[in-house]
């Protein structure tokens, strides 16, 4: 990779030579990749004659953070893509699939093209990248790991995860039929490879931005790590995982077979329980996995906070072995507050370097005084002058009801635990004015956060001692939104288990630089909710034409 880098450099500097070599280097590969989606090989050969007069012509559009292999490759598909659908044309998969009639079936039929559509963009974000990147524009799992952010072994796992909840979900919605084997095959390549059809096509740039706008942090004591990367933790998985250890463990800690997972021994410690949260807010049930205990799951969330799940169709409720027994256990965490009184929509504001301006809300010298109440200032240490983005301070948000919105600016990368404790005791050391002054100014940008994980590094590993019991899904939706009125969280967790081998007589005994927004309950010591933000990808960018329509 760093040669291709090198020799596109030799290219932006006038050296045509180290443009040829990239050429002669990729030429054959390239082409048979695009004879995926084109039959002819003189077409495919026009194509990428094509790609190459359209590098240089953009020769400076070009990223060299990534690949120039997956440049190349992203473009070749394109080209690819626009000639099919101006021929309009069925691709020819391959010499060993000639079923031609279900091939016309299955691609020209609009109302299977809208099933498969749909399907798709139910998977997680996380199966829908893995699957476009490895199967549709061809990469490595190396190549994919990178851009993903994960271990090459983590890749496979996903990559076959994903492959497997695609094709499960296809039978479950009747797009294909599970007896028949051979058009099970047969759809999963073409779906693979016809994405385009479906309507399912991302952009390589939209795939690069979206890769990661928030890292959901499932232990509340885990190193937040890269500066850069906004992170978030709620409660839900660990209330999960707490009672899958009470429930299916009988109390004592999971160690994996030949595997120390750092994530299960910090999820071990129990940072987060029960009692620390109001029985109001939360929701946990387990049960024998079945299409029932799925309805009953979706009945009882509904009638408790009047919401519809969005993650119990992504977990597996088919019992496929009378035999085989399987446990799922889902938590859930809903939370709705309203400050005292709505703070003010203000002026966009800009956070840390960037250009853009984002949507905020808060207190400024004309606001009225009212609004002091909603805040209380825990500490305020000015750190310099000239530089009012580096001042280190933590406020509360009082609400109606009985939760706190507190706000600290921190440049650590620290826990959310120890960043939780530093600032107590900041707080009681500071003996500086804890009301709201009138001369003092609030701003804080909106939030919205909808995302979701799979933990599969606990996925697939024998659990010691249980005789072959593992987990086979444990994953975690986080959707959060703050503004002028107050917030709204919602959090799912659920975690299933099964055994990889069952015995007949088998018994069962059973602000505007980096900071952090902590949500607990006022009677509580430890909150149920963190999310530090360090970017902007979470925040709602300022509409200058809304404001104008405000103050008018």
């Amino acid at each position: 990779m760093e040669e291709d880098k090198i020799l596109y450099e030799e290219f932006l500097k006038g050296n045509e030579e180290g443009f040829n070599k990239l050429v002669y280097k990729y030429k054959n590969n390239v082409i048979y990749f695009i004879t995926r989606y084109v039959k002819n090989l003189d077409v495919a050969e026009d194509i990428f004659q094509d790609v190459i007069l359209y590098i240089l012509e953009n020769k400076e559009k070009y990223n060299s953070k990534y690949s120039f292999k997956t440049y190349l490759y992203m473009i070749a598909k394109s080209r690819a893509i626009n000639y099919k659908k101006k021929s309009n044309k069925i691709v020819e998969l391959n010499d060993e699939i000639k079923e031609q009639n279900l091939l016309e079936e299955i691609i020209c039929s609009n109302e299977r093209k809208e099933k498969i559509g749909k399907v798709f963009n139910k998977l997680p974000k996380d199966y829908q990248i893995v699957i476009y990147l490895t199967k549709i524009e061809g990469l490595s799992y190396q190549e994919t790991a990178k851009i993903m952010d994960k271990s090459e072994t983590q890749i496979k796992t996903l990559a076959h995860n994903a492959k497997r909840k695609f094709r499960k979900k296809l039978i479950e919605k009747k797009v294909i039929e599970m007896k028949n084997n051979r058009i099970l095959k047969i759809l999963s390549i073409i779906l693979i490879l016809g994405m385009a059809v479906s309507g399912i096509v991302y952009a390589s740039y939209k795939i690069y931005e979206n890769i990661k706008r928030t890292s959901i942090t499932p232990a509340f004591t885990g190193k937040l790590g890269d500066t850069n990367t906004n992170n978030i933790w709620i409660g839900s998985f660990q209330l999960a995982w707490n009672d899958f250890l009470d429930t299916r463990l009988n109390g004592r800690d999971l160690k994996f077979e030949n595997f120390d997972s750092k994530l299960a021994n910090e999820l071990n410690k129990r940072n987060f329980t029960k009692d620390m949260i109001s029985e109001d807010s939360y929701y946990i049930k387990i049960g024998e996995t079945t299409p029932e205990l799925k309805n009953e799951l979706e009945e009882e969330i509904k009638n408790k906070f009047n919401y519809t799940s969005s993650i119990l169709d992504d977990l597996d409720f088919l019992k496929t072995n009378d035999k085989m027994r399987s446990y799922t256990l889902f938590a859930m965490l809903y939370k709705n507050f309203e400050f005292l009184k709505p703070f003010d929509k203000l002026a966009g504001m800009r956070f840390k370097d960037s250009e853009e301006f984002y949507k905020c809300f808060g207190i400024e010298n004309s606001s009225s005084e009212d609004l002091n109440s909603n805040v209380e200032v825990l500490y305020y240490n000015k750190i310099s002058d000239n530089n009012f983005r580096s001042n280190d301070f933590a406020v509360k948000l009082n609400t109606t009801g009985i939760d706190e919105v507190i706000i600290c600016r921190t440049d650590s990368n620290d826990s959310f635990e120890s960043i939780f404790q530093e600032m107590n005791i900041k707080a009681e050391m500071y003996t500086g004015k804890k009301e709201f002054q009138e001369v003092d100014e609030l701003k804080i940008p909106y939030i919205n956060v909808d995302t979701v994980i799979n933990y599969d590094e606990l996925c697939g590993k024998y659990i010691e001692g249980t005789n072959g019991l593992y987990l086979k899904n444990a994953m975690q939706n986080v959707k959060f939104s703050l503004n002028e009125k107050g917030g709204n969280l919602i959090s799912e967790a659920g975690i299933q288990d099964e055994y990889l081998s069952i015995d007949e007589d088998t018994r069962f005994f059973e602000c505007d630089n980096n900071f952090i927004i902590f949500l607990k309950e006022k009677d509580k010591s430890k909150p149920y909710f963190a999310l530090r933000i360090t970017n902007t990808d979470l925040l709602t960018q300022f509409d200058f034409q809304e404001m104008n329509i405000i103050n008018n």
